[in-house]
């Protein structure tokens, strides 16, 4: 029979494997949420543009939601993405209500749930910045239910009415600065312009159609084709350019081959033509046929003044 200190060893030490198992999975990327898609929630005090509990669990949900996974599974992703007290909290309970995303969230609600005031709500709200890897669709959504949770944890009716009478143009002007690329803002506010009686689902509309996304997303935006095309026929350009170029110094190159053929041929015309042996006449002799050095009178004479 093992004894309680054993077993707490041997609990730690489950503990700690398992949590150096899921690190590395998380690393590798088998938790099946894309990278950058959720951050860790790690509890309060909040840093600006962090989510609230609440907001954090909706877009655990939303991240976790096509994926198929088992309640356990889905426990151990969830840890995966808590730090600092959140996660501390989370080790605190049994380890078989660790394997329930229910009881996780429950436990997290007790302790950092409250923290969720309307102030809160209203600094994280005009704090939301669109995520890397985040779709319009996605990040004007998240604006939605923010904006439906600080309506929610409004103190008077007062503030309830008030919130309903700017509900379009606060969330216009979020939806235009939290946007991430600067061309999408400025399409974005050309939009907010353009439509500023209609109200925010009609900008909303008109802006996923600019940008051609579906639900979910995942195509990329009518922009970005342009710019993609834009470069693609800038490249283009300068491809055709470098070809005439190059065509250019060809043609040249076969100028200057031709020109100096042609002195080449120039100076072979010029050149004294030597004549032909036949023609040759002999300075001993006077015959033709030879040169005065193989003249075969010069060679006798030469041999006869030798016998001599």
């Amino acid at each position: 029979m093992s004894s309680p200190q054993k077993t707490s060893v041997e609990s730690s030490a489950s503990i700690g494997a398992d949590a150096m198992a899921q690190l590395f999975k998380q690393v590798v990327g088998l938790t099946g949420i894309p990278m950058g898609r959720l951050s860790k929630f790690r509890g309060p005090p909040y840093r600006s543009g962090e989510p609230s509990l609440t907001e954090w669990i909706e877009e655990f949900e939303e991240a976790t939601g096509s994926l198929d996974l088992s309640e356990d599974r889905k426990a151990r992703v969830l840890i995966d993405y808590l730090a600092g007290p959140a996660r501390e909290e989370v080790m605190c309970l049994p380890e078989t209500e660790r394997l329930k995303p229910d009881s996780i969230k429950e436990a997290l609600r007790l302790c950092f749930g409250q923290d969720e005031t309307f102030q809160s709500l209203s600094s994280a709200f005009h704090a939301r910045k669109q995520k890397d890897g985040e779709s319009l669709s996605e990040f004007s959504r998240s604006l939605l239910r923010m904006y439906g949770r600080m309506e929610a944890a409004a103190d008077t009716k007062g503030e309830v009415e008030a919130l309903g009478k700017l509900r379009d143009k606060a969330l216009c002007d979020q939806l235009v600065q939290g946007a991430r690329e600067q061309s999408v803002r400025r399409e974005l506010r050309r939009i907010q312009l353009a439509s500023e009686s209609k109200g925010f689902t009609a900008m909303r509309r008109e802006a996923l159609l600019l940008f051609q996304e579906a639900e979910p997303a995942g195509r990329t935006g009518r922009i970005r084709e342009i710019a993609e095309v834009t470069t693609q026929q800038s490249f283009q350009q300068q491809l055709v350019d470098s070809q005439r170029e190059l065509a250019s110094v060809v043609t040249t190159l076969k100028e200057e081959v031709a020109n100096l053929r042609s002195e080449i041929q120039v100076l072979h015309q010029s050149r004294p033509r030597r004549k032909p042996l036949s023609e040759v006449e002999c300075h001993q002799c006077g015959q033709k046929g030879h040169y005065k050095k193989q003249c075969p009178q010069g060679r006798e004479q030469e041999t006869q003044n030798q016998g001599n």
